[in-house]
């Protein structure tokens, strides 16, 4: 059986206009893939838009905000996961080692091969915000 990709392009953030939050940010990135449900290579935008005031706390400089929100469709398709901008190694290997073997092991849903997670990983911090983000909104800002 050949494995699918699920590409994801460099995240990038870019003001727009939203029906909740009027002038917003978005942390945005093309993600490419053959679709489960048609079998048609597609290419759409996964986006997460937030108040104007938090912009400088959206790290498009990484994809593991995208990686994480891709996990599930990935697991239960049999897609390996390939981004362009670097993971955080931390949560890289947190899931090479730990998550994605326990969902393809106990998850009934998922094929039994574990997904591979293909790009490049980094150890590098990034500059803090005075003042910003962390608990629940890890995966969205920086830490």
């Amino acid at each position: 059986m050949s494995r699918g990709v699920i590409h994801i392009s460099a995240p990038h953030v870019r003001h727009v206009e939203s029906e909740i939050f009027g002038e917003a940010v978005r942390l945005a990135a093309d993600v490419s893939m053959t679709n489960p449900n048609t079998g048609v290579f597609e290419t759409r935008e996964l986006h997460y838009d937030f108040e104007r005031r938090y912009e400088e706390y959206l790290c498009p400089e990484r994809s593991d905000t995208f990686v994480m929100g891709l996990m599930s469709t990935g697991l239960e398709n049999g897609y390996d996961i390939e981004f362009e901008a670097p993971m955080t190694e931390r949560l890289f290997q947190q899931m090479n080692d730990d998550y994605i073997p326990l969902m393809a092991k106990y998850n009934a849903n998922f094929p039994l091969y574990p997904m591979k997670l293909i790009g490049k990983t980094t150890d590098e911090s990034l500059q803090k915000v005075s003042g910003g983000g962390g608990g629940s909104y890890w995966l969205f800002l920086r830490s």
